[in-house]
């Protein structure tokens, strides 16, 4: 790092770096600003993206059927991802609706959410139908938030038909302009009797190793760590901030690896068809994870 002499400045030239210094802090605010503008507009345009989830939705349960206009846009898309795809026998009549199981399962696995996953989740997961993306209205909530719901069929291992999970941001960006994170909230998972996966996941450690915490289940995310449930107070205790920290990146990269990149491609996901660029990808998201957004 080159040692720039400040002090060693005259006095005007180190008003100049002070304003310079005060040009930069109104920078900062309006990326504040844009940042603030951009999710607005995101939450706005979340009615018109819902319809397309919804559909997906109600296609993936078989509750309606696809349309032919519908399959022709995929077949164009399937064509151009893979020379060798063999096209559908044209339809006669109407498409039937037909449920696609254990979509999610495989759509989580070719994508990093597999990172989030443990063996022993395999069974539950089989029963996800649905993940959802929504954002809190303002009347609701004023601080910017996003919300992912997590649908599921009568099962062995809990109650819940859905679960909740909301991150919230802080009204502030970082030193990269981003919005900071703030915490997370997430439903109270109903378990059924012996059939808590996060208790389970934790027994596959090594007995004899105590520094072995087991395996992580993917329902860790709806029990996260009680101090980044609520904003964080001024003056916390640095090893606290620390902690916090990777807490918070741990549920915010997962939640964002869902509404930026897994929830737009479920399809190229399940068919390990995530085009040419996700090498590049990789890279992004190294980066990504790098930064806290703390």
């Amino acid at each position: 790092m080159s040692h720039f002499e400040y002090d060693e400045l005259s006095t005007d030239a180190k008003r100049s770096i002070q304003g310079i210094r005060g040009v930069e802090d109104s920078l900062k605010t309006l990326q504040k600003e844009y940042e603030l503008a951009v999710f607005d507009l995101e939450r706005k345009w979340s009615v018109k993206f819902s319809e397309c989830y919804e559909r997906r939705s109600a296609l993936l349960s078989g509750t309606v059927a696809p349309t032919g206009e519908e399959i022709a846009v995929g077949e164009t898309k399937s064509r151009r991802i893979r020379s060798d795809y063999q096209p559908l026998v044209a339809l006669e009549d109407k498409a039937k609706a037909v449920p696609v199981e254990n979509y999610w399962l495989h759509v989580f696995f070719n994508s990093h959410v597999d990172a989030y996953i443990a063996e022993t989740d395999f069974t539950a997961l089989r029963h996800l139908t649905n993940v959802s993306l929504s954002y809190p209205s303002q009347e609701e909530l004023p601080m910017p938030a996003f919300r992912l719901g997590f649908c599921f069929s009568p099962n062995e291992f809990f109650k819940n038909a859905e679960l909740e999970l909301t991150l919230y941001y802080k009204a502030e960006v970082n030193f990269t302009g981003n919005l900071q994170f703030s915490h997370v909230t997430a439903d109270k998972i109903d378990w059924m009797p012996d059939r808590n996966l996060i208790e389970i996941a934790a027994q596959n450690g090594d007995p004899q190793d105590p520094n072995d915490p087991g395996d992580e289940s993917f329902f860790s995310i709806f029990e996260p760590p009680v101090l980044i449930t609520v904003p964080a107070v001024e003056g916390a205790n640095k090893d606290n901030e620390f902690d916090r920290s990777i807490a918070l990146a741990h549920v915010f990269n997962f939640g964002l690896e869902l509404k930026q990149m897994v929830l737009p491609n479920t399809v190229d996901y399940l068919l390990g068809e995530v085009e040419d660029d996700e090498d590049d990808d990789d890279e992004e998201w190294d980066d990504y994870e790098s930064d806290s957004h703390i």
